[in-house]
């Protein structure tokens, strides 16, 4: 007879689940630096969308960071402040601190270069890692 008998497939569904086990744990242990990078990535992601809006419209945008509600918005200014998006990070990450910008507020000018130059930082509020994004004068954006 061809197959498999029970107790090499029973053999089989141990060794799989001791395997998917080994690896939920590394992931579940992993899983908040994946968390600070993607608010790190999705924070930069839209203050190069605030540049670049600024630059095609030839209008000053910005980013107004609201460090106790963990959230921030993007602005266009006009004649009147207009609140084009409004973001929360996410969960168990928050600013630490706000450096270089007035009123903790970013603006890129239609050049697309800054008023002030500064530095964000994240922090992980589960294992206090924390990322840290510089903005330079020339509007350039890094971590």
């Amino acid at each position: 007879m061809r197959g498999f008998t029970l107790i090499e497939f029973l053999v089989v569904v141990v060794i799989l689940g001791i395997i998917l086990g080994i690896g939920f744990s590394l992931f579940s242990k992993l899983r908040p630096d994946f968390n600070l990078s993607s608010a790190s990535q999705n924070l930069i992601s839209d203050l190069n969308w605030a540049k670049s809006l600024s630059v095609e419209e030839q209008v000053e945008y910005g980013v107004k960071f609201f460090i106790e509600e963990n959230k921030y918005q993007i602005i266009k200014y006009n004649d009147i402040s207009q609140v084009i998006s409004e973001k929360n990070l996410i969960e168990n990450i928050s600013f630490e601190k706000i450096e270089g910008f007035s009123d903790n507020e970013l603006r890129f000018n239609p050049y697309g270069t800054v008023r002030e130059n500064g530095i964000i930082t994240l922090i992980n509020n589960r294992n206090n890692k924390t990322k840290t994004i510089e903005v330079r004068p020339s509007g350039f954006v890094k971590i």
